[in-house]
């Protein structure tokens, strides 16, 4: 969100200058992050914006100082000493002013300037708030769960070993471990992770894990698309639908692509993939995305809702494999903002209504009539997006459909025997003591009732069928 002067008293600063992009893309994205927009992530990925990491490391800095930074701003009274002051705006140049490694602002803008007059009743307001808090308070601060990083190594484009040796060329080192110890292990060494060290994940030999400090974004290997950094979380997802090469594919809510791009890779870019999103401007970059990971041969994008798609017509009546992986609240996620409880009421209607969606999808996945498996996925801990959305799909199919173990490795105990699913989900939780290593996330495979065995049989004619050509 920009700086808003239009109900500001005409007062002018001697050398007023713009508003510095930098802080105005940053107050943007916490506006959308405030409002459980997106993740982060994603919104990093889609600014354009040169200074990526310093846009970064503006945001995660507020995430981590939330609650100081409100405190202060509350106890300075700087929005009420200088009216029409955007919010978010204000959160990013105290952040700048307070907690930044440079400590200072660079004056001349008008808004700039407001808060430099302010710096003693900002300054006193923090150590006010520190003093009331106490140390105990000031840890917790910090103490926000910082998963490690991710990166998937793009096989359509290269391979594990090309990427690791390009790696080491740029002075990045391996670190190895026993994968015979266990996650245990694995989990201690990714946390023990310097910035400049990385290593293969435990589970997935396409996958890096790096350090979340690590200074990957201008690496020319993430600029070529041959490595992505992507959620692990989001990519369980794909792992979880299995598709073969070969088969057709409906990715339901695609965009910004990642899982997409996954996707096409686990099918070895055989195939067809419909993927396809409602919102126009994220199907832009679900097809710029695409088209720069090399799989744009397979996947077919397209501007569209879902749930207008006529299961009986073509190309989508031959679907076998279908992900749905619906907005949500992102309660899961690390790097979002936690919704203000004075919006109570607000956040439960939303919560109701993304339900009701997040259902609809799911159900209509069911009416497709090739379809072998559906994978359905959100990074939200509710239950009424998750567990009561796949109870209602499952009892709308009347039996046609059943559910498939998952993952077994990721699951997080929960007391859902109510739900009649136990067992057949996966769900990660964020934790402090680091056990899963990555974001909130819930994960369910609905296969059709004597599917897996019409799938082995229909894999086994395209396994024969390749082998022949």
């Amino acid at each position: 969100m920009g700086d808003d002067t239009s109900s500001t008293p005409q007062r002018t600063w001697k050398g007023s200058v713009k508003l510095p992009r930098l802080y105005k893309v940053a107050a943007g994205i916490l506006t959308s992050l405030s409002e459980q927009k997106g993740s982060l992530y994603n919104h990093l990925s889609a600014a354009k914006h040169s200074r990526t990491e310093c846009l970064a490391a503006i945001l995660t800095g507020i995430v981590r100082q939330r609650s100081t930074l409100e405190a202060v701003l509350k106890e300075s009274r700087l929005l009420e000493v200088n009216p029409g002051f955007n919010h978010e705006l204000a959160l990013v140049l105290l952040y700048e002013l307070l907690f930044s490694n440079k400590k200072t602002l660079p004056a001349g803008n008008f808004r700039i300037n407001q808060v430099l007059a302010s710096r003693e009743a900002i300054e006193k307001a923090l150590r006010k708030v520190d003093k009331a808090r106490g140390k105990e308070a000031a840890v917790d601060d910090q103490a926000v769960v910082h998963p490690p990083r991710y990166a998937r190594i793009n096989t359509v484009l290269t391979n594990t070993k090309d990427v690791i040796e390009q790696l080491e060329s740029l002075g990045f080192h391996r670190k190895s471990y026993k994968k015979s110890r266990g996650f245990q292990e694995f989990v201690e060494r990714v946390a023990c992770l310097e910035p400049h060290e990385f290593m293969k994940d435990l589970h997935r030999k396409d996958w890096l894990v790096f350090s979340k400090d690590a200074k990957l974004s201008h690496s020319q290997l993430v600029a070529d698309l041959h490595l992505l950094l992507q959620d692990k979380a989001s990519g369980m997802a794909v792992v979880a639908l299995a598709p073969t090469p070969g088969s057709v594919v409906i990715d339901a809510c695609a965009a910004p692509g990642m899982k997409t791009t996954y996707i096409a890779a686990l099918m070895e870019n055989n195939g067809k993939i419909l993927a396809m999103d409602h919102d126009q401007e994220r199907t832009l970059s679900l097809r710029d995305l695409v088209q720069r990971a090399g799989v744009s041969d397979i996947c077919k994008v397209r501007t569209a809702d879902f749930l207008t798609v006529d299961p009986e017509q073509s190309p989508y009546c031959d679907a076998e494999f279908i992900l749905v992986d619906p907005s949500c609240t992102g309660s899961g996620m690390t790097n979002r903002l936690e919704p203000n409880p004075r919006d109570a009421a607000q956040n439960l209607d939303r919560l109701r209504k993304l339900r009701a969606i997040q259902a609809m999808l799911l159900k209509h996945a069911t009416k497709f009539p090739k379809v072998r498996r559906i994978a359905y996925s959100t990074c939200s801990v509710h239950a009424e997006e998750n567990e009561e959305v796949v109870g209602e799909a499952l009892r709308f199919t009347r039996g046609r459909f059943q559910l498939e173990k998952v993952l077994p490795v990721f699951v997080e105990p929960r007391r859902l025997y109510r739900y009649g699913i136990r067992g057949t989900c996966c769900r990660s939780v964020v934790s402090t003591g680091g056990r899963h290593l990555r974001r909130g996330l819930f994960l369910v495979r609905v296969l059709v009732e004597g599917g897996r065995r019409k799938w082995r049989r229909a894999g086994r004619k395209r396994a024969r069928k390749r082998r022949a050509n």
